[in-house]
């Protein structure tokens, strides 16, 4: 996994190991699943689980019926299956591939001891600390009133431009594209969201230890519980 949606762990994940549940709804059967497909090394050499959540849930769909020269339209329940990969760090960060894979955090609580919330991502903060030894190579803006209410920018070093400062000086930032970042002899160039979604570019061949490295050691000190 080199991208992803954010969610923070407290307590232990313990031995959770692969699994499929099955409940009865009306006369639908839903199942679930956990597929651990490997451990591999966390930050703070802690165990890790990778693997994949699978649910089913009922979902309201339109049905089509020919009849002589009519169609007729109606609507049904059926079935839908969600896929997600994950990525879990006990008493630290889970991550899963995007927002409809969230239910994988709740998957993973409900057969382990821990709780994972949705974050929130401190960008000010972040943009602060990072500045001076990276470049900016995007921003989005939101709130800012007036005919341009929201957008992203892109370009090299957007951030100093002044006139991009004057368009998102009202604003609030909601996501940012930051290069040129050095890590662990690695060159850094990622985006990531107020809303806790994050995307490695550069290296294109980092792993998943290395990317839970960089996240644990330089985004996770910006979470905020939503």
């Amino acid at each position: 996994m080199q991208s992803g949606i954010l969610g923070t762990v407290s307590g232990n994940i313990g031995n959770l190991e692969s699994f499929i549940s099955e409940r009865e709804e009306g006369q639908f059967s839903l199942r679930k699943a956990i597929d651990i497909r490997n451990h591999i090394e966390g930050p703070q050499a802690k165990k890790t689980y990778f693997g994949y959540a699978a649910t089913e849930r009922l979902i309201e769909a339109d049905s089509f019926e020919f009849n002589k020269n009519q169609i007729h339209s109606s609507e049904e329940r059926q079935k839908e299956t969600i896929l997600s990969e994950f990525i879990a760090v006990p008493d630290e960060f889970a991550l899963v591939e995007n927002s409809k894979g969230t239910f994988a955090f709740d998957i993973i609580e409900g057969n382990s001891n821990c709780t994972i919330d949705r974050i929130k991502i401190n960008l000010e903060h972040l943009l602060d600390d990072l500045s001076e030894n990276s470049s900016q190579w995007q921003v989005g803006f939101t709130d800012r009133g007036g005919n341009a209410e929201n957008g992203v920018l892109y370009g090299e070093d957007v951030l100093d431009d002044q006139s991009t400062l004057d368009l998102i000086s009202d604003s609030k930032i909601n996501q940012l594209g930051v290069s040129d970042l050095k890590h662990q002899g690695m060159t850094m160039k990622f985006t990531i969201t107020r809303s806790g979604y994050i995307q490695v570019y550069q290296p294109g061949n980092i792993n998943e230890e290395e990317f839970l490295k960089f996240i644990g050691e330089r985004i996770q000190p910006y979470f905020k519980i939503e």
